[in-house]
């Protein structure tokens, strides 16, 4: 019989793998709680109409990056491949939703919570995009200019191009497709064409951006994979992710979207960035700690007391691996080595007998015998030693 394989595109996080997404994760909301914001949780599943709605249907999300099935009544289900609006390939996400506030200074404040994020996290050789979109005021303007401004090279366009430019031609921006790029010296900026709302929100972001002491450059180009973006989008750009994978993550202003999916207004902006591509580049954080204490039994007799004796200490706040297994103590005491461990703790039935504990330090081979109650103050004693350099 074959082994079962795991689905394509999904993952065990693995020990070391996983304090490395945790870390992430606890720097992240470390940072935002200190900018007010509080922790939300959504589904992991949703109506598939909302993503096609709201994230919009000539995005890449629902072309290539949906996970799709029918529920038990037929209605269409979709694993959440982003945060944003409640896959292909599995992927854990943090970020930030700012919803109910339209100043632009919001914007800025969501940037300053990710690139601190990323500073915390030790992360360099980043850089900040920035662009507005417009929106529904003065970007049609924009979006004709470009018609115009491909109409006459159509033939010379990829298929994806040309559906993009009928659909929604700000996507062909994004495009990185050899031909279309060397259509691209030419073409109209956006914000030649904004408004005079849309122009005073962005200079108002740079300002409140300078004031955050955040580098930016502004990108002309950069309009964001998903439709209900307008006004201020952004990337933050690493230096070691090049081609169409450049972006380490992004965001930007969406303050159509609650009325898109059928709510009432409320104006957002917010970024997500997927956890796994921030743990590759980020350097490593400190290991995590060792178990304190090994606790090991000699005897089958005595696995009741081993396992009583490991609570304890347990309770007392030490972390603690009970090994009661039936392999040698030869063999556990090898295990307990590799462990990291400071201390094993041997039980026996002469020491079940004597109610005590055979306390072993394994780094200089010391051995006390103590009773069971005056474990812990021993361990802690000799890590207290380690900590002064005392072995």
């Amino acid at each position: 019989m074959s082994p079962i394989s795991r689905p394509r595109g999904t993952e065990d996080l693995l020990p070391d793998r996983l304090a490395a997404m945790t870390r992430v994760a606890e720097v992240g909301m470390r940072v935002a709680g200190a900018f007010g914001y509080r922790e939300i949780a959504t589904p992991i599943f949703e109506a598939t109409e909302l993503f096609v709605r709201g994230v919009g249907d000539t995005s890449d999300v629902v072309r290539r990056e949906m996970y799709t099935f029918p529920d038990r009544s037929g209605r269409s289900l979709t694993l959440r491949p982003e945060n944003t609006a409640p896959v292909l390939r599995q992927f854990h996400q943090f970020g930030v939703e700012a919803v109910g506030d339209s100043e632009p200074e919001l914007d800025a404040e969501v940037i300053a919570v990710a690139w601190d994020w990323l500073g915390e996290l030790g992360l360099g050789g980043i850089s900040l995009q920035l662009n507005s979109i417009g929106d529904a005021q003065c970007r049609p303007a924009f979006r004709q200019a470009l018609l115009d401004h491909f109409a006459p090279h159509l033939e010379k366009l990829p298929d994806l191009d040309r559906e993009r430019l009928r659909r929604n031609p700000l996507r062909i921006l994004d495009s990185k497709d050899p031909d279309t790029e060397a259509l691209m010296a030419t073409v109209p900026r956006i914000q030649d064409f904004l408004c005079d709302d849309c122009r005073e929100a962005l200079e108002r972001v740079e300002q409140a951006l300078g004031a955050y002491h955040i580098p930016y450059q502004l990108n002309s180009r950069l309009v964001r994979g998903l439709d209900y973006y307008l006004r201020t989008t952004f990337e933050v750009w690493h230096e070691d992710l090049q081609g169409a994978q450049n972006a380490l993550f992004g965001g930007g202003r969406y303050d159509g979207l609650s009325e898109l999916l059928g709510y009432p207004a409320a104006p957002g902006v917010g970024f997500a960035a997927g956890m796994e591509r921030v743990v590759m580049l980020a350097p490593p954080g400190p290991a995590p700690a060792p178990p304190q204490v090994v606790v090991c039994s000699a005897q089958d007799t005595v696995v009741p007391l081993a396992i009583d004796f490991a609570q304890r200490l347990r309770r007392d706040g030490l972390a603690v691996i009970c090994d009661v297994g039936r392999r040698s103590l030869k063999g556990k005491m090898r295990a307990a080595e590799r462990s990291g461990a400071g201390a094993v703790g041997l039980l026996g039935e002469n020491e079940a007998k004597a109610q005590q504990v055979t306390l072993r330090r394994l780094s200089t081979g010391e051995q006390v015998a103590v009773r069971l109650e005056e474990a812990s103050a021993q361990v802690r004693e000799w890590a207290q030693a380690a900590d002064r350099g005392l072995g």
